[in-house]
């Protein structure tokens, strides 16, 4: 525990150097013609407060954010051992949220922050129909007819296709497994940037 000594020589030194000031300017005020007890009393009211330069002295030091943090841990640590139900609650609850937090952070950095694994795919959108109904707005698919119109006459998109989701089941010898898929238009591979495994 170097640092501790190392703590008390230097704010005794400082210490030392401020009852050093004292006792000279009180021999010089007695020198002048004061009694002791006046010039005592005048050197301290022209030095200041000597507890609160001691404790900026204290302040200024660039070590002492690190003192602060040992004295607060080993705080900590004798709390903890006086205490070791608190301990454990606080641990396991510690814990908990950081596995919640990790958890939770895993599944917004896949779903919204990760890019999808394509070609250009901050450019990738999707559009539906819409169709008045009743008086409302309402979303439904597009038409054939409309999609054919719509990739003939835009010029703002390289690609428009159509899908449309469904699931389908994967057979393979003695295998079947039901997964999600889609039916697409022939140029969703190469706006995609991929290459089918089969097929």
């Amino acid at each position: 525990m170097r640092w501790i000594y190392w703590r008390g020589r230097s704010t005794g030194d400082f210490s030392e150097e401020v009852d050093s000031h004292l006792a000279m300017e009180t021999e010089r005020l007695v020198r002048s013609g004061m009694t002791p007890e006046q010039a005592a009393f005048s050197a301290r009211r022209a030095f200041g407060n000597t507890t609160v330069a001691r404790e900026r002295f204290r302040e200024a030091r660039p070590a002492q954010w690190l003192e602060a943090l040992v004295q607060d841990m080993y705080f900590g640590l004798r709390f903890m051992r006086r205490n070791p139900w608190f301990t454990l609650v606080a641990a396991l609850t510690l814990a908990l949220g950081i596995g919640a937090s990790t958890a939770v952070f895993s599944v917004v950095k896949s779903a919204l922050l990760d890019p999808w694994p394509y070609a250009a795919s901050d450019r990738i959108v999707t559009t539906r129909g819409e169709f008045p109904k009743l008086g409302q707005r309402s979303f439904d698919l597009w038409s054939v007819a409309e999609f054919g119109d719509l990739r003939a006459r835009t010029d703002i998109f390289d690609y428009v296709i159509a899908g449309m989701g469904r699931s389908v089941s994967l057979v393979q010898d003695t295998y079947a497994e039901r997964i999600k898929g889609a039916q697409m238009t022939a140029d969703a591979f190469q706006m995609l940037g991929v290459k089918p495994l089969l097929g």
